[in-house]
């Protein structure tokens, strides 16, 4: 290109680039040519302004909605189906997917393993609790996010008395220790509530900038930065009552089961 007002007149068809080659471009072009208008600066600056904005986009890679006949068999296109602490622990009621019985282990869930390494990925689901009420200050993990082989991600319901008040993560480290986080929130027996699970993997072996961010009805309740988590990609992602430490009765319901792989 000739001159900085072929450039200037090329900015108008950029934006239309991906988001992080958007950004390279724009920077690069900011830092080498001074000669360029002030109009032009500032096309390059909202750009980029955008960009930071609008953040990735994602892409949906499997959904089950558990829209489909009722029965104790959940079906639908889970890679497998688990109830070691019951029977029949897992069923389709009222186009949902629900737990329900008394266990010490609550094993009831299903698993999807996408069959490739996320870095960058988000998890929705909704979720209902019949009842709060637990024994002491006992939890129960109701998503989780796996390698092929080990634990990635967990996210639970716990209780600081009797009653659930509290989210409960803990995310797996590249040398396999634990970060952990205890944050107040409020589970409302009977309310739907959205959840989402917002993760992006380090980018090296030697990286820092893993980051992790959970959102409870459009809110975020938890976020932790500089994770070196570069070989915890999440591929293995299951829904359902995991673990639960005491004997409980409860139902739980879980709908519109989402997984979504940024670009």
């Amino acid at each position: 290109m000739g001159s900085t007002a072929g450039l200037e007149r090329f900015l108008a068809g950029i934006g239309r680039m991906g988001t992080d080659m958007k950004k390279l471009i724009l920077v690069l072009i900011l830092a080498l040519l001074p000669g360029l208008s002030f109009a032009g600066s500032q096309e390059i600056r909202s750009v980029v302004g955008m960009a930071k904005v609008q953040g990735p986009t994602y892409a949906t890679i499997f959904f089950d909605d558990f829209n489909r006949a009722e029965g104790g068999a959940v079906g639908g296109s889970w890679t497998s189906e688990t109830d070691s602490a019951g029977p029949d622990l897992l069923s389709i009621t009222d186009s949902a997917l629900v737990w329900s019985g008394t266990a010490t282990t609550a094993a009831g869930y299903v698993t999807k393993d996408v069959g490739a390494n996320l870095i960058k990925y988000k998890v929705t689901k909704k979720i209902k609790f019949d009842t709060l009420t637990m024994s002491s200050t006992n939890s129960f993990n109701f998503l989780a996010v796996r390698t092929a082989s080990s634990a990635v991600i967990n996210l639970y319901a716990k209780a600081s008395t009797i009653s659930l008040n509290k989210l409960y993560v803990t995310i797996n480290k590249e040398d396999s220790t634990l970060v952990t986080g205890l944050v107040d929130f409020a589970w409302v027996a009977g309310t739907v509530h959205d959840v989402e699970l917002v993760v992006s993997t380090a980018t090296t072996t030697d990286s820092n900038d893993g980051t992790v961010e959970v959102k409870i009805d459009g809110v975020s309740v938890y976020s932790m930065t500089g994770l070196d988590t570069y070989s915890k990609q999440g591929r293995v992602f299951r829904a359902g009552m995991q673990y639960a430490d005491s004997a409980l009765t409860k139902i739980i319901t879980i709908d519109d089961f989402e997984i979504l792989e940024a670009d």
